[in-house]
């Protein structure tokens, strides 16, 4: 959902403080296991944030409010358990403890409790997230619908605008690429050798009566302009791979 809005996320996978058993000594076993998405916020770096319930990620109390937490210790009865040393980074501070592993004998149980998670609660979490994906998608396509769609509406010198950007982020998609330091009428005449050249023109007339003229354009104009641009659309659209019409469509 981060990366859907223009955010850098990942996952990150490590472990929980363990339990102390004393003083600057920590256990950490299988259940400790634990992961957390991170999102990159400019000018803070990477942020640890924490959607499990029932845990609390050390690094990240400071901003989220969350106490640090971890899953509650289970009993579980094993046998010919064998020690290894755990090395865990708690808080800016590394300290190594004994944490003891359990053979695997089965490669369907977990080390810790012996558990799996049932097929009930597999299927919550995919349909969970096939609601969250869906719901997601709708408003995308809500947001999308409205791109190519005109609004009368809306001030004649807003839609001339917009149609405008529409056509040079369309042009664009086929490598034609408008200059700052060009004017309208002098990208339209550049780009029109190559294609659209008619409806080009009649938008960059329109654009330029909204860039330069003292009063607005009028109502006709912005139709005529968003009738130029729905034209390049279709011209650009019709020599693009289904893949790249896709990605226009999203405005990708």
């Amino acid at each position: 959902m981060a990366r859907a809005i223009g955010l850098p996320a990942r996952v990150a996978v490590g472990f929980t403080y363990g339990d102390r058993t004393a003083a600057g000594t920590f256990t950490v076993r299988g259940r400790h296991a634990h992961a957390w998405p991170e999102v990159w916020i400019e000018g803070a770096g990477w942020l640890a944030f924490e959607p499990t319930p029932g845990r609390g990620n050390p690094d990240a109390t400071q901003y989220t409010g969350v106490e640090p937490d971890q899953a509650g210790a289970t009993t579980t009865t094993t046998t010919a358990a064998a020690t290894t040393t755990t090395t865990t980074t708690i808080a800016g501070a590394t300290t190594t403890a004994p944490s003891t592993t359990v053979p695997t004998t089965d490669p369907t149980r977990r080390s810790d409790d012996g558990a799996t998670p049932g097929p009930l609660v597999a299927l919550l979490v995919i349909v969970g997230v096939a609601g969250l994906l869906a719901a997601a998608a709708a408003a995308r396509v809500r947001q999308i619908s409205g791109r190519r769609r005109p609004r009368p509406d809306a001030p004649a010198g807003e839609r001339v605008e917009r149609s405008w950007r529409h056509a040079c982020r369309d042009l664009q998609r086929v490598g034609i690429r408008s200059l700052a330091t060009e004017t309208p009428a002098e990208f339209a005449g550049r780009a029109g050798r190559l294609m659209c050249r008619e409806p080009l023109q009649v938008l960059a007339q329109a654009e330029t009566h909204r860039r330069y003229a003292h009063d607005a354009p009028t109502a006709d104009v912005a139709t005529d302009a968003e009738g130029a641009a729905a034209e390049i659309w279709a011209e650009v659209g019709a020599g693009l791979k289904r893949s790249a019409r896709v990605r226009a469509a999203l405005g990708w």
